[in-house]
């Protein structure tokens, strides 16, 4: 997933919300000044064969710089 934009391997039904965190992460780093957000989310992936993953994802930005890194780790599927 390095440099992939991520927003186009979201499930169609999470990307306005994790467009809606980004903007919230935004406003906090604009009121506290830090320059580490990071955050704690868990998003439905497209894998390779074009099936969604359930994954716990990390996210670590600093937005000074404009990087962030994403670690994730796959959550077992709730359906079994």
């Amino acid at each position: 997933m390095i440099s992939k934009d991520y927003l186009s391997l979201l499930h169609p039904d999470d990307v306005n919300s994790t467009i809606q965190l980004s903007h919230e992460l935004a406003d906090i780093y604009a009121q506290k000044r830090s320059q580490i957000i990071e955050s704690d989310v868990i998003h439905r992936l497209k894998n390779i064969n074009g099936e969604y993953q359930k994954l716990f994802c990390h996210i670590r930005a600093n937005l000074e710089l404009k990087q962030s890194k994403m670690w994730c780790v796959p959550l077992p599927d709730s359906d079994h």
